[in-house]
């Protein structure tokens, strides 16, 4: 039996594979919009977030990028509003875009609201970041 966390997973990585292959537009995913059909809820900003977070372990980057910019839109708590940038940076990492994602982290700890924020998760996530894009 599946854990919830291993359904989660598995659950946002169909939408990014079923969204590939069908060419389906990001924006109406998340507005509940599939190929004509309506939902009855939106997907939620922590929702698009979650797909977007799955991007990185299922190389759907430019994907990726797209649910990130949704979830941004979508008013994001401070917490999450980190874990999408930590997202990001980790995302132009893997696709080999480093320069951007060494941006994008010290942006990060630039930023007081951040800095004030960061938990040992997010630190040991951005060291991870730093140090997969030293080449």
């Amino acid at each position: 039996m599946f854990s919830r966390h291993q359904d989660h997973h598995g659950a946002c990585h169909a939408i990014l594979r079923i969204q590939n292959v069908y060419k389906l537009n990001t924006t109406d995913i998340a507005n509940g919009i599939i190929m004509n059909n309506k939902a009855t809820e939106p997907l939620s900003a922590v929702e698009c977030l979650d797909i977007a977070k799955t991007s990185t372990k299922t190389a759907y980057y430019r994907q990726g990028l797209d649910w990130i910019n949704i979830a941004v839109q979508k008013n994001l708590s401070l917490a999450d509003t980190l874990e999408a940038k930590i997202t990001t940076a980790d995302i132009f990492r893997m696709d080999g875009n480093f320069t951007e994602a060494m941006a994008i982290i010290r942006d990060i700890q630039a930023d007081i609201q951040f800095k004030d924020n960061l938990t040992e998760y997010h630190k040991s996530r951005i060291k991870l970041a730093e140090e997969g894009t030293k080449g």
